[in-house]
């Protein structure tokens, strides 16, 4: 049906935002997107986001200062804390800017007539679980996977890697 268009685009949280506006502007181009805890609602209150983009050190438990809340997978741990692009500092213009890709992503999202499959743990404390399947559920194609024992870096587990590989192979 699309000539050339085998990308199957994935991201995760804040990345989900970016690959969803994308998609709305360019199907034609992708198979499919693939959201990993897709942070379009997050847990994080407003007056805590005020905390976060004036106070940085004010010990707000946020995703950017406290990596237990991606997962508890010692090994996983070790690689985030080692990972030099890892986010450790944000200014407020990226939590404004994050707001605008929500914001656009939000308002256009029944366009996306592509497959999305996302991945959402019961654990998670930093996306907002049931405002984020609500919004997805405005999809034409969409399938959940879901496991109340993971985290926020859903990627972390392999027991999804033969259903993820599966549906890649059919979208």
């Amino acid at each position: 049906e699309k000539p050339g268009a085998e990308i199957n685009l994935s991201a995760l949280c804040f990345g989900t935002r970016i690959i969803s506006v994308y998609a709305l502007h360019n199907q034609d181009k992708l198979s499919s997107l693939i959201c990993f805890s897709p942070g379009i609602y997050t847990k994080v209150e407003p007056k805590d986001r005020w905390t976060i983009y004036f106070s940085p050190e004010t010990g707000v438990r946020g995703p950017i200062t406290d990596n237990s809340l991606f997962t508890r997978d010692e090994e996983a741990l070790t690689y985030i804390d080692n990972d030099p692009l890892r986010i450790t500092y944000a200014k407020g213009q990226q939590f404004l800017d994050g707001k605008e890709l929500g914001n656009e992503a939000e308002e256009e999202l029944e366009e996306i007539e592509l497959p999305v499959l996302v991945f959402l743990g019961g654990k998670d404390e930093v996306v907002n679980l049931d405002k984020t399947r609500k919004f997805f559920r405005k999809l034409k194609k969409v399938k959940f996977i879901e496991n109340p024992e993971w985290y926020h870096s859903t990627f972390f587990q392999d027991s999804h890697v033969p259903e993820l590989l599966d549906w890649m192979e059919r979208n």
